[in-house]
């Protein structure tokens, strides 16, 4: 590009072979900087943290850049991100009391012949960087020597084994008297390794944020249907209404989808190669399905209840409505918890060292999709009985109980037979 840019501007042959020079120190001098902060983070947090931590902020700074004009100019005027004037911006930085300038002016004071200030600012160039480069190469090696640049390790201090009354008062809690204890000690384990391995945890932080912007588009639309010619009869504007007060169920369901698809399509798959663990534990398949089904489950579903909550009192729905949609949000997951799920186990793999490369491959792809097709058949259910009660002008708890009566019963089928079907399959893997 560089070479590019000095045949299109006619530049000198002095400007070529300086390019090349300038570039190798400054690669010099970024190389010892960058050796010198990486020394400093390893010795706070160990290596593998400290890179997961860089590569969830990295993610999650770029996520936010390239929407951040997209949810600007949906809340007011377009805003102009032209190439125009994001070049504007960066000629404003363009001073030569930035050192970082020294290089680039140089070489164009060079090129096209203006040789006093070409040669002082290509000179500061090579002295400043030849000066940052030896200044880390002395530091690195004091450092080193001294003992000081050391890596940080985990150092887990050994706890002290409580007594059989503490751990029978502190696990006596909760849903130790509903399930198995097998299921509870699955449900602990991948609770605790999506906390503390942020590879995993950043991929259920796109969720969130997704659900956040989609819903302030919702809640600009205030839940009123487009008035249009006014011509529409009564009944249909009544249920055209419903439906969009019920919209939340639809939001809080695709923030879920996308979670599910993490947690519940890559249930069994996230255990890698450690899944021979649980294959040689005396653990029934029931007692490894429901851990798996949970752990998918219940952060969807809290998660799904947090944006179900929040849009409800911003759209002022009242205490029936919201219960009706929570009960809505309950069976719709649980059913799409149990599609995932069961193309999980068929797609299993536990061959990964990447978490990015976990997915499930062509039957991971087949669960999403069908999902896809669940999703408005669920929600039709639930919602659909609401408008054929408003068209036959009958009282609306008829619809209510219409929906609950087909909804459940689609959401629950969906949930317990696809895990029936695969079974068999969970007894075979890790076999193959």
């Amino acid at each position: 590009m560089l070479f590019g840019l000095g045949i299109s501007n006619g530049y000198n042959v002095s400007y070529y072979p300086l390019v090349i020079l300038l570039m190798i120190f400054l690669a010099l001098a970024a190389s010892g900087l960058s050796s010198l902060l990486v020394m400093l983070v390893v010795r706070v947090l160990p290596p593998r943290r400290a890179a997961e931590i860089l590569g969830f902020i990295g993610a999650m700074f770029a996520f936010f850049c390239s929407q951040t004009g997209n949810l600007a100019n949906s809340f007011g005027r377009n805003i102009n991100f032209s190439g125009t004037r994001m070049a504007g911006l960066l000629v404003l930085s363009n001073t030569r009391w930035l050192p970082l300038n020294w290089a680039g002016q140089g070489l164009v004071a060079l090129g096209e012949g203006h040789w006093l200030t070409g040669i002082l600012l290509v000179g500061a160039t090579l002295g400043f960087s030849s000066i940052v480069f030896w200044f880390a190469l002395i530091t690195a090696q004091r450092l080193y020597y001294s003992g000081w640049a050391g890596m940080q390790v985990v150092a887990r201090k050994k706890s002290k084994q409580p007594s059989r009354t503490t751990r029978t008062t502190t696990t006596s809690v909760g849903f130790v008297y509903l399930l198995p204890k097998p299921v509870l000690a699955i449900l602990q384990k991948d609770f605790l390794t999506l906390r503390r391995d942020l590879r995993s945890l950043s991929q259920l932080i796109s969720p969130i944020i997704f659900g956040v912007i989609y819903t302030l588009l919702l809640l600009r639309r205030s839940g009123q249907p487009p008035t249009g010619l006014g011509e529409a009869p009564g009944w249909f504007m009544n249920s055209f209404r419903i439906v969009l007060a019920y919209g939340n169920i639809g939001m809080s369901l695709f923030v879920g989808w996308m979670l599910l698809s993490r947690l519940a399509g890559m249930g069994f798959s996230h255990e890698g190669r450690n899944y021979w663990m649980l294959k040689v534990s005396p653990i029934r398949v029931w007692h490894l399905l429901a851990s798996k089904f949970l752990v998918a489950y219940l952060p969807t579903l809290g998660l799904g209840f947090i944006f179900l909550t929040v849009i409800s009192i911003l759209q002022g729905l009242s205490i029936l409505e919201f219960v009706y949609s929570f009960i809505a949000i309950v069976m719709c997951l649980a059913g799409m918890a149990g599609i995932l799920l069961s193309f999980g186990v068929a797609g299993a793999n536990f061959n990964w060292e990447d978490p990015r490369r976990m997915n499930s491959g062509m039957m991971g792809c087949f669960g999403q999709i069908l999902t896809i097709i669940y999703l408005p058949i669920s929600f039709g259910l639930f919602i659909a009985p609401l408008g054929f009660a408003q068209f036959l002008e009958l009282p609306l708890i008829y619809g209510y109980l219409a929906g609950l009566m087909l909804g459940s019963v689609f959401a629950a089928g969906s949930a317990f037979i696809p895990l029936w079907l695969v079974r068999r399959r969970v007894e075979q893997l890790g076999g193959e």
